[in-house]
């Protein structure tokens, strides 16, 4: 299916970090923190 099947993350939510928790025991299904947006001079950054 990966082949032939867009199987990307589905549904995002960008929320304040200090609410993830709390969203997350909103959601039914399995949830994960993927990133984190930071300021950062026009410059890209992978924050995990």
């Amino acid at each position: 299916m990966y082949r032939v099947f867009n199987m990307g993350v589905g549904m995002i939510a960008v929320a304040d970090k200090t609410k993830a928790a709390e969203i997350q025991e909103w959601i039914p299904e399995r949830t994960f923190v993927i990133g984190e947006l930071v300021e950062d001079n026009n410059k890209v950054q992978f924050v995990n």
